[in-house]
């Protein structure tokens, strides 16, 4: 090869090392902005993700709560059926003692 081939060709390979590190440059900028984003993104999902998990610990914690009102609230409904069963019985009792006084005999002495 003669001089001036050998510098057409070095020039040429110092073009496309210029250009080919002006690309590589590109790409690596590219990939670090898309890094970012998607850092960010995952950031974003992260901070929703925790909100959520929160929110939902927290209304577990208040369906708990109201699970437990609601069973004593049944429990005091059952005690206070009960104690009007035993209320209309022995207002019953009473009616019927005051319309037929005969009926005391049945339940004990009169005075």
């Amino acid at each position: 090869m003669n001089n001036t081939s050998e510098e057409k060709y070095r020039k040429k390979l110092e073009k496309f090392e210029k250009e080919w590190e002006e690309k590589m440059k590109n790409v690596k900028e590219r990939y670090k902005e898309k890094c970012k984003i998607w850092k960010q993104q995952e950031n974003d999902f992260l901070s929703k993700l925790c909100s959520a998990s929160s929110q939902a610990g927290f209304y577990q914690i208040q369906a708990s709560d109201s699970e437990e009102k609601l069973r004593r609230l049944e429990d005091e409904k059952i005690e206070l059926i009960t104690k009007l069963a035993t209320a209309n019985a022995s207002s019953e009792l009473y009616r019927s003692l005051l319309h037929d006084p005969s009926s005391t005999q049945q339940y004990g002495p009169s005075f």
